[in-house]
């Protein structure tokens, strides 16, 4: 019930934010400019971006605003072009806590897993344009939702939302130790974003 009331008041939140806003949120503010910007033009997606970075930032191993923004907003981008709806925040919040505590330097001692999404730079080092942009949280976020979308496409049949993303990230983190740890923070988040939904 309580997971339930939930996800009904986030659809109703992001339905608001993107189909009653005069701008949507993928637009930019000139047309030859296909990046996500930083910063939002719009007090609607401020309003969906800000919420996010609140928690990101209480979260973080090393809070930091600026970043804490950066990756709220990479998120919210990379979520509407891959078509991730808004249950799925809570998941896709928990799977980069449990890689890298949302920070955008972390490196792994035993692997090439780098940055905040953890890319096995081994396996995914060609998809960034420059060896060191895994530094770059908003590159790094890029990168991440490529590799998330493939693995969300391979199970798309499976109706039980947490036995789906355990899936998603059993194929994104490569065990299932890893998905299980990544599935256990779910909660967490979805009552952060209730708090954070409830307070603004």
């Amino acid at each position: 019930m309580k997971r339930s009331l939930l996800s009904f008041l986030i659809i109703i939140f992001w339905f608001l934010l993107f189909y009653c806003s005069a701008t949507p949120l993928t637009s930019s503010s000139t047309e030859t400019d296909p990046d996500p910007p930083y910063t939002s033009s719009t007090s609607e997606s401020e309003s969906l971006v800000n919420p996010l970075s609140d928690i990101i930032f209480d979260y973080m191993k090393y809070p930091d605003e600026e970043t804490s923004f950066i990756i709220a907003n990479e998120i919210v981008y990379q979520s509407d072009l891959y078509g991730f709806n808004s249950e799925d925040i809570p998941y896709i919040l928990a799977l980069f806590y449990a890689e890298s505590n949302f920070n955008s330097l972390a490196r792994n001692p035993n692997s090439s897993a780098s940055g905040i999404g953890q890319i096995l730079m081994s396996m995914h080092g060609h998809k960034f344009e420059n060896y060191e942009d895994w530094k770059d949280p908003k590159k790094n976020l890029a990168v991440a939702f490529m590799i998330l979308n493939g693995a969300k496409n391979s199970y798309l049949d499976v109706e039980d939302q947490d036995k789906q993303w355990f899936c998603i990230y059993k194929q994104y983190c490569g065990k299932a130790a890893y998905a299980r740890n990544a599935l256990r923070h779910v909660e967490m988040f979805e009552e952060s974003i209730l708090y954070e939904l409830h307070d603004n």
